[in-house]
């Protein structure tokens, strides 16, 4: 009896370190409209959004602190972004010199595992300065939605997409700043439309979990958690 106490014990232990990884994100926030020759404002966060649980830097996962923002302009040309510690969170800037669509986008993989958990985070966020085409996004895991500042009470449309195809029935959390959280089911091509209930910036998140094993920094994993973000401002 006292060798299943101790077990149940420590999978409930591992079951709740799990929760407490894949519970937290990374998530950009930026405005979408930008000027063009201007500086343009960009900050990351980490944490739960939907509990209004902002990490301080030296709590950030592993060694998510070590991300890299990239920067990809409208002529498809990508740079590295500096990045600078403001607070409990990183700041970092951008000057468009062309009309079009640009993407800022992280995806980092954590050097640490959770268990025998591989973990993927990423976010993405649109910019548009002036006129714009957006395309589906080509990476890893990604929520798009077009590039605006949306108004209250209109129903907004956003895309789950890995590897620039659209996700089926993908399950999408919507959070408010409001602290009012919701998850929505993709339809078969991948879309979800929800509604701007109150003002303020809201994140979407999604993750999947993929049966893959391998080695990671000399460690043995079997599963990778992908978990994705995305920003919308509702005036």
């Amino acid at each position: 009896m006292k060798n299943y106490t101790n077990y149940f014990f420590l999978t409930i232990l591992g079951l709740l370190s799990w929760g407490a990884v894949s519970a937290h994100a990374l998530w950009i926030e930026s405005s979408p409209i930008a000027a063009k020759n201007k500086a343009h404002q960009v900050k990351i966060f980490y944490g739960e959004y939907a509990t209004n649980e902002i990490e301080s830097i030296d709590k950030w996962y592993s060694d998510v602190k070590d991300f890299k923002i990239i920067l990809t302009s409208p002529s498809n040309k990508q740079i590295e972004l500096s990045k600078s510690i403001s607070g409990d969170h990183f700041e970092s800037t951008f000057t468009p010199t062309e009309d079009g669509m640009y993407t800022l986008s992280v995806v980092h993989v954590a050097k640490d595992l959770g268990g025998t958990t591989k973990y993927e985070f990423s976010s993405t966020a649109l910019v548009s300065v002036g006129d714009t085409n957006a395309a589906l996004l080509n990476l890893p895991f990604c929520i798009q939605v077009q590039p605006k500042v949306h108004e209250n009470g209109q129903m907004i449309e956003a895309v789950v997409l890995q590897d620039g195809k659209p996700v089926p029935d993908a399950d999408l959390l919507v959070m408010s700043q409001e602290g009012w959280s919701k998850t929505f089911k993709a339809d078969a091509n991948g879309k979800v439309s929800f509604p701007a209930i109150w003002k303020g910036i809201y994140v979407l998140e999604a993750a999947v979990n993929k049966a893959e094993s391998g080695q990671w920094h000399n460690k043995s994993y079997s599963k990778v958690w992908q978990g994705t973000t995305s920003s919308i401002i509702v005036q």
